[in-house]
């Protein structure tokens, strides 16, 4: 394991981003139809509204197809007197909703005698109010890349205020990180990795950058959309670890790794194709740096070559990952802990302090083994479209 731990706002334009329901147990699929009932004449036809609450595909059927018929777009045609239900239901499991049709017999050609109007059909009461996912913190590369927003680091080890991390970034990583393999292009960040001579030893050049000092979130909702190279020996991530109290230290509220925590969002092992994997690190305890971890690998529904988002849910009562829209992972707090406090003393120790955000394309590496790229390998790219942080209002 790497030791390291829709909307338009504000003039960005985005993407639709389907978010997950908030901090909860995820919601069961549910199926509305509009009108829930109404009448026709024979040979009337009318359209109906439906939608899946995950944005599905529907089926549309009637249930007396000789009184009216539906097709797939849920246009009804009215076919002879009588009462049926067009339903419509969902692709996936058992929800659904049902308009229910009249269809008149013809009425006389008289005009009908004055009188007071009649009363306005039944309307539904609106929905209730949605609750919000706010936009709060993204980069949408759609200009130079920004150093306001994202420090770039360089070489073979973190250096923090002169404070040293581990050698070859602790993992036995074969790059050099350098900002000559980081470049913005078509509104896409770009991280290279390419087959070259560099300083100690190493044969190959990348780029890993954070938001470390520049933007941290405790509780909210995490995205990027990524595109990976489906190479042996490349090790692209997407992944967060603790802000430092200070930049006198390294050292956060709970002590150095693993205590303080680290939540791989997304990490992969370029020879396999399709597959991305969720990790959670934590414990730790005694002068011990040997993880805890909980983890999943996901396959997805194409190659990693391909666009995929990749995001997390962080709440008081559990982390999630989501895939494509797709919860793919959950972690309560009573499965994670520290070494720094007893759960008694904080349940939600270590991961109730603000995170900040990396991304880098390492090669070689303890994740894979220490597999490296094959003999004709010369360079791979890591492409994302964007990085998006929003809170829950």
């Amino acid at each position: 394991m790497k030791r390291k731990a829709l909307l338009q706002l504000a003039g960005i334009l985005t993407a639709a981003v389907l978010l997950p329901a908030g901090c909860g147990p995820a919601a069961a699929v549910t199926v509305s139809i509009t009108p829930h009932t109404a009448e026709m004449e024979i040979g009337e036809t009318r359209v109906l509204s439906a939608s899946a609450s995950d944005g599905s595909a529907l089926t549309w059927s009637s249930e007396d197809e000789a009184v009216v018929s539906v097709d797939g777009g849920g246009k009804v045609t009215a076919l002879s007197a009588g009462q049926a239900a067009v339903v419509a239901s969902a692709a996936v499991g058992t929800a659904r909703a049902e308009c229910r049709i009249t269809v008149l017999s013809p009425a006389p050609s008289v005009d009908p005698p004055e009188g007071p109007e009649d009363p306005e059909d039944p309307v539904d009461p609106p929905a209730p109010a949605e609750p919000q996912w706010t936009l709060v913190w993204s980069d949408e590369f759609s200009a130079p890349f920004d150093g306001d927003k994202w420090e770039i680091q360089r070489g073979i080890q973190d250096d923090y205020f002169g404070t040293k991390g581990p050698l070859h970034w602790g993992n036995n990583e074969q790059q050099y990180y350098t900002e000559d393999a980081i470049s913005v292009q078509d509104g896409a960040l770009v991280i290279t990795a390419t087959r070259e001579e560099m300083p100690d030893g190493r044969k190959y050049s990348s780029a890993r950058i954070t938001t470390r000092d520049r933007f941290s979130f405790t509780y909210g909702y995490a995205e990027a959309r990524i595109k990976t190279p489906a190479i042996t020996g490349m090790w692209p991530a997407f992944w967060a670890l603790p802000q430092p109290d200070s930049h006198r230290s390294t050292q956060n509220k709970y002590g150095g790794w693993p205590m303080s925590g680290e939540i791989d969002i997304m990490e992969a092992r370029g020879r396999q194709k399709n597959v991305a994997g969720a990790t959670l690190h934590f414990g730790g305890g005694a002068g011990s740096w040997q993880s805890t971890y909980l983890t999943r690998d996901v396959t997805l529904s194409s190659s990693t070559e391909e666009w995929h988002t990749y995001g997390v849910d962080r709440c008081e009562e559990y982390i999630a990952w989501y895939y494509d829209g797709r919860e793919v992972f959950r972690v309560r707090r009573d499965e994670y802990w520290t070494g720094a406090v007893s759960k008694e003393q904080n349940p939600n120790a270590p991961f109730d302090v603000p995170f900040y955000l990396l991304l880098d394309l390492a090669v070689g590496g303890n994740f894979d083994g220490g597999r490296e790229p094959p003999a004709d390998f010369t360079s791979a790219a890591m492409y994302v479209d964007y990085v998006r942080v929003y809170e829950w209002k």
